[in-house]
């Protein structure tokens, strides 16, 4: 048994998975001292529970949301379609600072690491999208495990699945930016070498994406140079298109003033006359400028 009674708090909203009750009443059978956030779980309950208590580990058990292109907008489903982003998460775990969070979620790496370096907590974390059975499983045999020796490290080490690719431990450090376990700085060496094919594999999938709806960076980068291509070259049609209109009014206008002029000559045409005729050719002339504009707007 562990040296001491470590306490838990469980985030577990209600969002549809199946086995997340079963894992639910795993944690509460486990000899740990546990304590669930009361349904609705919003961000509101949430808040309150640790308001009202410390905890040493936090365990969220949801849908990950993950944002690509702003990772602090990423977050951990909670009831009524609501999202605790990465950035309040971070915030908390810095104030409140368990010892761990297990975040029993959808590819949840990048909100973990952001996590971790704002608060210095351990977090335990999802490289890929975890099937909701093999989740139910890892979290009870994790829970099960630090209630038997209170070692997170070791109860992460003997509960993780066997494609040792799937969960992902980040180990926090401390006030003076010292590792719990190890230092913060270590040496590569010093990192084992499941946990770096773990990152390597989440940081190829940042950049080429992946079967599960992220496009990834190469991609996105790929589709506005496409769009900013398409855009230009509709923009230097449609300059092209209206600088023959203008041609061609101008045009029109040499015209009407060459035929005015053959009228004038032909049939003497007083002066006062020609110059309405002038007159009313500008406007025209005009109107048809003034169209261009709007065009052009």
């Amino acid at each position: 048994m562990a040296d001491r009674e470590v306490s838990v708090l469980v985030v577990a909203p209600e969002t549809g998975l199946e086995f997340v009750r079963r894992e639910v009443e795993a944690i509460i059978n486990t000899s740990l001292d546990v304590s669930v956030v009361p349904s609705p779980v919003t961000h509101d309950a949430f808040s309150r529970a640790l308001r009202e208590a410390r905890y040493d580990v936090w365990c969220i058990l949801t849908h990950g949301v993950r944002s690509n292109a702003t990772p602090w907008e990423s977050g951990v489903l909670m009831e009524g379609d609501t999202i605790l982003s990465t950035q309040v998460l971070a915030t908390y775990a810095k104030v409140y600072k368990p010892g761990l969070i297990f975040l029993n979620t959808c590819s949840s790496d990048e909100m973990a690491r952001l996590v971790m370096q704002t608060s210095g907590s351990d977090v335990i974390c999802t490289v890929i999208d975890v099937p909701d059975e093999q989740a139910f499983i890892t979290g009870r045999l994790l829970m099960e495990r630090i209630a038997e020796h209170g070692d997170y490290r070791k109860a992460y080490e003997e509960s993780r699945p066997a494609d040792m690719r799937t969960y992902l431990y980040l180990t926090g450090y401390d006030e003076k930016g010292e590792g719990k376990r190890r230092t913060r700085q270590r040496a590569p060496s010093a990192v084992p070498a499941d946990d770096i094919a773990a990152m390597v594999e989440s940081l190829v999938r940042v950049i080429q994406g992946d079967e599960f709806g992220s496009t990834g960076i190469v991609n996105d980068i790929r589709a506005i140079s496409e769009q900013t291509r398409r855009y230009t070259e509709e923009d230097r049609i449609w300059k092209l298109k209206a600088e023959q209109r203008m041609e061609a009014t101008a045009a029109r206008a040499l015209k009407n003033e060459s035929e005015i002029a053959q009228v004038k000559s032909r049939h003497s045409i007083s002066t006062p006359v020609a110059a309405s005729l002038g007159v009313l050719l500008a406007a025209l002339v005009l109107v048809e400028l003034l169209q261009l504009a709007i065009t052009f707007r």
